[in-house]
């Protein structure tokens, strides 16, 4: 859900300013752009995988609240500790990603959250992604870099000869 606040800036260097929450929001929208790259990928070498992106909604945890206290931002830890109330439990918020991994009705390149309002909980159901969230030349540059920064061209496994 939190994709939609993430720009498309995929870059091999990092930003003159580091935002946290800039950066959060980003790796969201890398994350769906990745995954349409690796169901690309799969498709055009006849490999027979499901990529699907799932997100959990909000969820009532103190990962971030203690890392931000941990930093130093004791301030903004409250203030997230103090929004989390209500926010789907962990258990709760789990259900979207276990509907994601094992449903064999949902589709390569599908995006799921919780069906609630904002997406910020519910039950696990088909959620639509920002439009940049598919924008092929992203995805290329993502793809590319992901191979430049890992120094791995990505193939087809070992053995596997695709159908003619």
């Amino acid at each position: 859900m939190l994709h939609w606040l993430g720009r498309n800036s995929i870059r091999p260097h990092a930003p003159r300013r580091y935002h946290r929450w800039q950066a959060y929001f980003d790796s969201k929208l890398a994350t769906l752009l990745f995954t349409q790259g690796l169901v690309t990928w799969g498709r055009a070498h006849r490999l027979p995988l499901r990529a699907v992106t799932a997100h959990p909604g909000l969820v009532d945890t103190t990962l971030a609240s203690h890392a931000l206290h941990a930093a130093g931002h004791r301030a903004e830890a409250r203030l997230l500790r103090g929004l989390q109330t209500g926010w789907a439990s962990p258990g709760a918020a789990a259900w979207t990603l276990v509907r994601a991994a094992t449903d064999p009705r949902i589709d390569a390149g599908e995006f799921l959250g919780p069906g609630g309002r904002w997406e910020c909980s519910g039950p696990p159901v088909r959620v639509r992604a920002a439009r940049r969230a598919s924008d092929a030349r992203a995805v290329q540059r993502l793809w590319d870099l992901s191979q430049e920064l890992t120094d791995r061209a990505f193939r087809p496994a070992p053995g596997h000869h695709p159908r003619a």
